[in-house]
């Protein structure tokens, strides 16, 4: 598979039975469904180094990624948009470069985006408010610059919401108070509400620090 020899297989950590005659989901982090169509690729803390090759936007059936912890780098691909299927996209502490994708924001199945510290640059695309099944999206320690979408207020379906350790800066928007199924364990999604609702300058005051603009509005 391309997977494999864009990062390094040989090196991994564990590789075992990657491009042998073993049956797909015997070989190390894949799981296949019932006809043998690949479905999950779960390859994290085993040294995979270099970009994340166009070839796995092929893998139409796949439902979860989960690459976290490796030495990728390059662009996010933004032909990872045509998984459809995808539900979990996981691709926290590698080196990824490059702005996020505005494709990503139609993938219909996806419910959780995890993008943490990685070297991510440009603004938050407008088009991730039009992913109706997203329960998860943390875009923390990156580079991320500009304001925050008012579009995320349409996620209704957000639990989780991390935007902190970038370098947003503009007003908080009001529509990310109807984000009514966002969780209490989440520090900047319950500063963002306070925002939100109250609208106070001190409220607005915290959730910019949070988010690392250095003060608000």
């Amino acid at each position: 598979m391309a997977l494999y020899e864009a990062t390094g297989g040989p090196n991994w950590v564990n590789n075992d039975n990657w491009l042998s005659d073993a049956p797909l989901g015997e070989w190390y982090g894949v799981e296949t469904d019932g006809t043998g169509r690949v479905v999950r690729i779960r390859i994290s803390d085993n040294l995979l180094a270099g970009p994340i090759p166009k070839e796995v936007s092929a893998l139409t059936k796949l439902q979860r990624l989960s690459l976290g912890n490796n030495g990728i780098t390059g662009l996010l691909p933004a032909a990872l948009a045509k998984l459809r299927n995808l539900r979990v996209l996981d691709l926290h502490a590698n080196s990824l470069q490059g702005p996020i994708p505005p494709e990503f924001g139609d993938m219909p199945a996806l419910s959780s985006l995890d993008l943490v510290q990685n070297s991510i640059t440009g603004s938050i695309p407008r088009e991730l408010g039009q992913l109706s099944t997203l329960e998860r999206l943390d875009l923390t320690h990156n580079r991320l610059t500009g304001g925050i979408p008012a579009d995320l207020g349409g996620l209704g379906n957000l639990r989780f919401l991390r935007l902190d350790r970038n370098t947003l800066s503009g007003p908080v928007p009001s529509e990310l108070g109807n984000l009514g199924a966002l969780t209490s364990r989440s520090s900047s999604a319950s500063i963002l509400r306070a925002a939100s609702s109250g609208g106070s300058s001190r409220a607005k005051r915290l959730a910019y620090s949070r988010f690392g603009s250095g003060g608000g509005h």
